[in-house]
């Protein structure tokens, strides 16, 4: 059954009263007639259909994930990588400048994963930041075969240290890191700190030009004194005070020639 709302209209009429102002002759107000002043408001409701309608359904939303919207197809070139590093067809590679989104960087951690005939891998120079360090830190944590590591200049913070660092904790083969030129800071560099304290494989670490302050070197010259495999550290060009790089020297005690603070 259909059912009407009438139509209604009320009308509100008020009538006011106002003095109006007159000017005398010499321009000064003065009081005059009360002029009425009214207004009408109508108000009107037009018939409204209330009938049920059963078969009325809520509207369908749909939603999409922003990384799959976001996700990027790999290069042609990182395919063939990718696929060769799966079948063990490379032991060396240079990917310096040639990751051109996270996608490309997730799927050669993939292959890492994978691989156990590379050795050698360049990926500096890729903006990889701590999504891209994540990923290789987690496959430095199952591969076995890579020994050298170039990763500089990849816009790599905290977090990826930090992951890097839980990596070393398990990773009995890479022997030489270079992670200059990024954005790590003290927080960072304490947890590579606690790693070398337990690694026995890194040789060299090259953390030059980052945001390491004293809290950091002195991380690194506690793990210096428990640590002895690392024969080569480059921790220059930091923000560390000449009392903390006296305390790194001290560490290090002459086991080398290959210190640079």
């Amino acid at each position: 059954m259909v059912c009407h709302k009438l139509k209604q209209e009320i009308i509100l009429t008020h009538v006011m009263h106002k003095q109006e102002p007159l000017l005398n002759s010499r321009g000064n107000k003065t009081t005059g007639a009360k002029v009425p002043l009214s207004f009408t408001v109508q108000a009107k409701t037009t018939s409204i259909d209330t009938t049920p309608k059963d078969n009325w359904q809520h509207p369908e939303t749909t939603t999409t994930s922003a990384y799959k919207d976001d996700k990027k197809p790999l290069s042609k070139d990182i395919e063939t990588t990718v696929d060769n590093l799966k079948l063990g067809q490379v032991d060396v590679l240079d990917l310096s400048g040639k990751l051109a989104s996270k996608e490309d960087t997730m799927a050669i951690a993939e292959a890492l994963k994978i691989n156990k005939t590379l050795t050698y891998l360049w990926i500096h120079e890729n903006n990889i930041s701590d999504q891209g360090a994540m990923a290789i830190a987690e496959a430095l944590k199952i591969n076995e075969t890579l020994t050298k590591l170039w990763a500089y200049k990849n816009n790599i913070s905290d977090q990826g240290a930090m992951a890097i660092a839980e990596a070393l904790k398990i990773n009995e083969t890479l022997t030489k890191l270079w992670a200059y030129k990024n954005n790590i800071s003290d927080q960072g560099t304490m947890a590579i700190a606690e790693a070398l304290k337990i690694n026995k494989t890194l040789t060299q670490l090259w953390i030059y030009k980052n945001n390491i302050s004293d809290q950091g070197a002195m991380a690194i010259a506690e793990a210096l004194k428990i640590n002895k495999t690392l024969i080569a550290l480059n921790i220059s060009k930091n923000n560390i005070s000449k009392e903390k790089i006296q305390g790194i020297k001290r560490a290090w005690n002459n086991r080398s020639s290959n210190l640079y603070c």
